[in-house]
């Protein structure tokens, strides 16, 4: 190095000061000058030419994350990454972990979420440490390890499906409300934490049920908040609209009461006869019953005695079987009657004291008078 810096101040001197006789003292110190300056300057470059390889660790700082989820790194365990860096020497003691920035970027996450839970990695180059506040002359040589692995957690939520019903079905007829219902009823939704904890029920766009006169089934499509996202399902749901026809209640007055036996040895009657019947069923249908269509049944016992009746009306076999389906009878009024079972032969004693009285008069009237006397 000596030697070095000897020649360069001997080329330089004759350059700038020729030797044309006997040198001045101005000349002499203008090469010293000189010749410090040139050899400060050599000796910053050799320093800075002495390299070495500095261990640093430094963080793993994650960008970018999805807001709809959480984001564990799951390995390195320490969160933290070794990097490898070619430093001058005289530079080691005024590095530090700060001056090296790693950031692993979740952009590239896919939107398309096919499960809650998903474990992915992402491998390591020494070109994605950045250096800053540091000369170009620093580099980093390797990185363990060499990957990263995450694992993410979409928040997610059940919540029940709102079906959206717009207008009025046609006169006499309503919309079920109770057996309102979607396929499915609820849904997973994945959405950030805070929209979570607000979000009640995912709404359909409107069902138009105007004019409807009876029940049907459409697919409709769900009216899905921007900053929300249907799991593993499409954006629609299938609906059951139950159009039903109002239901009415009539009376049918004088239904007679008909008496089944099982013996004919009493002479049976039943208060009252005829008794008022409550039906209930759509208001289309219920008029179309008369009294001829119900069956007033009762068992008679076979024995002699006063008995109460409960009253069980059925609606005739022969009637069409929308009518029996769809119309009910909810009461009787009264709900019970009296039957009596009387003795036949006390009757037919009477008959016969009747009937030979009647001969015996007839006898008498056809004899002459003296011989009845």
């Amino acid at each position: 190095m000596k030697q070095l810096l000897l020649k360069l101040a001997d080329t330089l001197s004759s350059l700038f000061f020729p030797r044309t006789g006997k040198r001045t003292m101005v000349n002499h110190l203008s090469l010293i000058a000189l010749s410090l300056v040139l050899a400060y300057f050599i000796w910053l470059i050799a320093m800075f030419t002495v390299m070495t390889i500095q261990a640093i660790n430094i963080p793993i700082l994650i960008t970018n994350s999805p807001p709809n989820a959480s984001v564990r790194i799951e390995s390195p365990a320490s969160q933290n990454i070794n990097v490898m860096v070619n430093i001058p020497k005289n530079l080691v003691p005024t590095v530090s972990p700060s001056n090296f920035i790693f950031q692993l970027d979740l952009a590239d996450v896919s939107s398309q979420i096919t499960s809650l839970e998903t474990v992915q990695e992402y491998p390591i180059s020494p070109l994605d440490v950045k250096v800053i506040n540091l000369p170009g002359l620093i580099s980093v040589t390797e990185v363990t390890p060499r990957t990263v692995r995450i694992r993410i957690n979409y928040h997610h939520k059940e919540v029940p499906v709102k079906i959206n019903v717009d207008g009025e079905p046609l006169p006499g007829f309503y919309l079920d409300e109770e057996e309102l219902s979607s396929i499915p009823s609820e849904l997973t939704v994945v959405a950030p934490q805070r929209v979570l904890q607000e979000l009640e029920y995912i709404e359909t766009y409107p069902v138009n049920i105007a004019g409807r006169s009876s029940s049907f089934t459409q697919n409709v499509a769900l009216n899905v908040p921007s900053n929300v996202e249907i799991y593993d399902r499409s954006p629609q749901v299938e609906v059951f609209l139950p159009v039903e026809e109002e239901i009415e209640e009539i009376e049918i007055t004088d239904v007679p009461v008909r008496l089944e036996r099982i013996t004919d040895e009493f002479v049976t009657t039943v208060e009252p006869s005829e008794v008022t019947v409550t039906l209930e069923g759509p208001q289309s249908l219920v008029p179309q019953i008369s009294a001829g269509d119900i069956s007033l049944m009762v068992l008679v016992p076979a024995e002699e005695g006063t008995f109460g009746k409960e009253l069980q009306p059925v609606l005739r076999e022969t009637l069409p079987s929308r009518l029996r389906d769809e119309i009910s009878i909810v009461d009787t009024d009264p709900r019970s009657v009296v039957v009596r079972n009387e003795p036949e032969e006390e009757e037919e004693i009477e008959e016969e004291e009747e009937d030979d009285e009647e001969e015996e008069d007839n006898e008498n009237a056809s004899l002459p008078e003296d011989d009845i006397n």
